[in-house]
């Protein structure tokens, strides 16, 4: 028995690994195949004594387990044999195996492991391209054989024909290939421009024919010559459009890297000065940084749209000795040499801002603002790519130098936080410089008070200098003078005066002030005020608790003085939950007459599927009357009450009959559970859609939900398109940030939640360019006439601008009508939401034309 099981072990050890013998043929499978009944294991021994196929290659490993060990006088893998191989792919291809008819097909055209036959390698290829959409390889060939000609007669519509249905396929690596060799057909054969600049355009899409990705520049130069997405011409560059593909093709890492870059300066340049994009100077710095990363030299730059001189003039030389810099840091730090060297940098600087400032001026003018944001963003780049000391930063030193001939006041105050080998006097020198130039700047005046605060130690001058910059909220600042009143450096103690500036910067979620723990002297005149603020004010601070002396004041107090509502505070500062264990602290704390706790029963523990605590009714509807909600809010939250019991039911249908439409929105929530995409209750969406007529923003939430809910059931790419994008906007309608259904607490929150992230939209391969256009052409309607949606003139107007952005016919002048009908409330947020909308969907549709 132990010499069996010893041998089994042996025979276990000897075969393949796991995932080998998982995918062995079995003696099953291999007699289906030989009884000429299974195409796909026939197909599977074909490639083990497929001559092309190595002895290790993966597609033999795997069979090669059973060819061995079951069979030896059918040895796959390591006895190759044409007519074995072509024996099985013919058995397979028979039996309908696309990818044996395409092997098959191509063997007899290239006559390789068989007699060459033409007729039946057509014969073939014709049935594999017929098969489906996973059969690109053999609509490729065909395509291949009749644009050459070499083995049949020429004849392009047949080229062409098979080149489409490849374009189309889910056959990886065939789609994109065919995709360009029908741009070549068009282009040099066909002579139409239009489309043949559609199938580059496709082709660039899949990113994975690499003959396709050296032609990325000609699609953008297209639109910078003039081309239109209707396939004309005109005089003026289409920035719009060549903007998009400049977008799309910048982080594309297949494309080769002089191309690339050349696309990351031109895109810079767009930024920097608003060609087809939203004017943003940190945009065109992130882009700027990314083409000096992608190489030192620089090919075929057109002035015309790149910004030749800028490049070369502004740009460049600020990286032109980096890596020499970083190295030789270590070696020059505290030496002659080092001194010596920084003098030579300071001269190199002022001569390279002497010239640099001409450039600069061409694009930012008098605009301080948007070149500070171009310096400070450029800046933050270099720093997250080299990690270098901040006060020895020689790279960017040029930027400073050129700020400063500039005359902002950016280039001195930057500089003088490089505090490193600088004396105090020459420290406060650049800032008085800076605030000569800007006398308001709260950087400038903090740093300024810094200065005098920890180097001079003369916290009494700094403290006007703080004064200023606290008062124009700078949180830094607050949170300084707060310390600085606590303790009573320079000035004479004072905890009011303390709290007031912590408390301003704490407000703002500044960590320091936050986290700022006092502990406070019993006898201080201000001691119960004081702790009273930092009770009140929790939510402003980390600290868990107030220290008084060096112990938990709420737990003393506990001991010496247990109210409802210092038992509440303490178990509110160590963060429990409001469990049946804290019930009766907390309630007691609300029957007390704490307001922020009644109204924590009232919305808070209302806003699950049962009560978490006991509440007297009486003492609980007397909370909801003395809120400030309508009356219909108020009968509905009294049934609430009763969620966790029969007696809800029959309360909800009271109201339903009194027509509280809260009630019936509850009710179609409740059973909205149940709907599916092919089984929806009728019935409850019409009740839906009516309350939406009415404008219910909760309504508006409910068809928010079930169209999210059913997106992933709709096959149609065009009816997916059109939920996704109606989901976007009733989430925009109803203000709410999450993916809950109907929230209690909604009912006292006025504000909007935290906003959702968009849904991206549905690839525009699906869709063509048209098809798009009349969707949101349906959806500007839609919020037009209140058609299943909320009236809604604000985002018919996002719609019908977004549409013309895309140079659509009709869309300009509704946009205008609509706009006309607006508040200038309305307007400035429909312009916000347009700008988002253009950002999101900037690439639907990618293609820019219908050519079917």
């Amino acid at each position: 028995m132990n010499k069996i099981i010893i041998l089994s072990g042996l025979i276990l050890f000897s075969i393949p690994s796991h995932n080998a013998f998982a995918e062995t043929i079995s003696q099953t499978v291999w007699s289906l195949a030989m009884n000429n009944n299974d195409g796909d294991a026939q197909y599977k021994i074909a490639q083990a004594y497929n001559p092309s196929i190595s002895n290790y290659d993966w597609d033999c490993r795997p069979h090669q387990f059973y060819l061995e060990v079951q069979n030896k006088k059918l040895r796959g893998c390591q006895n190759k044999s044409d007519d074995k191989y072509i024996e099985f792919l013919t058995k397979a291809a028979k039996n309908s195996h696309p990818n044996a008819q395409t092997n098959l097909g191509i063997a007899y055209i290239e006559g390789k492991s068989v007699t060459k036959n033409i007729q039946k390698g057509l014969y073939w290829l014709e049935k594999a391209a017929k098969a489906g959409s996973y059969v690109g390889k053999a609509q490729y060939f065909l395509g291949n054989l009749y644009e050459e000609g070499l083995e049949v007669k020429q004849d392009y519509t047949k080229a062409i024909k098979y080149y489409e249905l490849a374009s189309s396929s889910r056959d990886l690596g065939h789609n994109g290939s065919a995709q360009y060799e029908l741009y070549w057909l068009y282009k040099y054969k066909l002579n139409d421009p239009v489309k043949s600049l559609y199938w580059l355009e496709q082709s660039l899409k899949k990113m994975d024919d690499k003959r396709a990705l050296k032609l990325t520049y000609e699609l953008i130069d297209y639109f910078l010559d003039g081309g239109q997405a209707d396939g004309t011409k005109l005089e003026q560059p289409n920035y719009l459009w060549a903007a998009k593909y400049l977008m799309f093709f910048v982080n594309c890492s297949g494309i080769e890297k002089s191309i690339r870059q050349k696309i990351a300066f031109q895109l810079a340049w767009f930024y920097l000065n608003g060609l087809g994009v939203e004017k943003d100077p940190e945009k065109a710095a992130i882009y700027y940084h990314l083409g000096l990363e992608l190489g030192k030299t620089f090919e075929s730059i057109d002035d015309k749209f790149m910004g030749k001189e800028f490049l070369l003039n502004v740009i460049k030389p600020i990286y032109k000795n980096k890596d020499l810099y970083i190295r030789e840091f270590d070696e020059f730090v505290h030496t002659d040499l080092y001194n010596k060297k920084m003098k030579t940098l300071t001269l190199e600087n002022q001569a390279y801002a002497t010239n640099a400032s001409k450039y600069v001026a061409l694009v930012f003018g008098e605009n301080s603002e948007d070149e500070e944001r171009f310096y400070t963003k450029l800046i933050d780049q270099i720093r997250s790519k080299y990690p270098i000391d901040s006060d020895q930063a020689w790279i960017i030193s040029p930027i400073l130098a050129l700020a400063k001939e500039r005359k902002m006041a950016y280039g001195y105050y930057q500089d003088a936080q490089r505090i490193n080998g600088k004396t105090i006097d020459q420290l406060i020198e650049l800032y008085q410089s800076a605030l000569k130039l800007e006398p308001k700047n709260p950087k400038i005046l903090y740093g300024l008070g810094t200065v005098y605060d920890f180097l001079n130690q003369k916290p009494k001058t700094a403290i006007p200098y703080y004064q200023q910059a606290a008062n124009s909220g700078y949180m830094p600042a607050q949170y300084r003078l707060g310390v600085i009143y606590y303790k009573g450096r320079g000035v004479k103690q004072n905890y009011r005066e303390a709290w007031r500036y912590l408390n301003l910067a704490a407000e703002q979620n500044y960590a320091a002030a936050q986290n700022f723990l006092i502990t406070i002297d019993k006898s201080h005149p201000d001691f119960d005020w004081l702790t009273t603020q930092y009770i009140e004010h929790e939510q402003n601070y980390r600290s868990p608790t107030v220290l008084v002396d060096g112990e938990d004041w709420l737990k003393v107090e506990k001991e010496n003085n247990p109210t409802a509502k210092i038992n509440y505070r303490l178990l509110k500062h160590n963060t429990r939950r409001f469990q049946s264990m804290s019930c009766d602290i907390v309630v007691n704390a609300a029957l007390a007459g704490d307001i922020s706790l009644q109204q924590y029963f009232v919305v808070e523990a209302l806003n699950t599927k049962a009560l978490v605590c006991k509440l007297p009714q009486d003492q609980f509807f007397t909370w909801i009357d003395n809120s400030n909600l309508e009356d219909d809010r108020k009968q509905f939250l009294k049934a609430h009450y009763y969620i966790a019991t029969d007696q809800y039911d029959v309360e909800l249908k009271s109201l339903i009959d009194k027509q509280n439409q809260y009630a019936i929105i509850e009710s179609i929530d409740r059973a909205r559970a149940n709907w599916h995409y092919d089984n929806r209750d009728e019935e409850l969406l019409l009740s839906l859609k009516e309350l939406l007529k009415t404008g219910n923003q909760y309504a508006a939430r409910l068809l928010f939900n079930y169209y999210s809910s059913q997106s992933e059931y709709v096959d149609n790419a065009y009816q997916r398109q059109k939920i996704t994008l109606l989901v976007n906007d009733l989430d925009d309608v109803t203000k709410f940030g999450n993916y809950r259904s109907f929230n209690v607490f909604a009912l006292f929150n006025s504000s909007p939640l935290t906003q959702l992230k968009y849904y991206e939209p549905v690839s525009s391969k699906e869709l063509s360019s048209s098809e798009v256009y009349k969707i949101w052409f349906e959806l500007a309607n839609m919020h037009e006439e209140g058609i299943e949606v909320p009236k809604n003139n604000s985002l018919a107007y996002v719609w019908y601008s977004l549409l013309s952005e895309h140079q659509q016919p009709r869309a300009a002048e509704k946009a205008e009508e609509l706009k006309q009908q607006l508040t200038a409330e309305q307007l400035t947020q429909a312009n916000n939401r347009l700008e988002q909308y253009s950002k999101l969907y900037r690439f639907i549709p990618v293609t820019h034309l219908d050519i079917h």
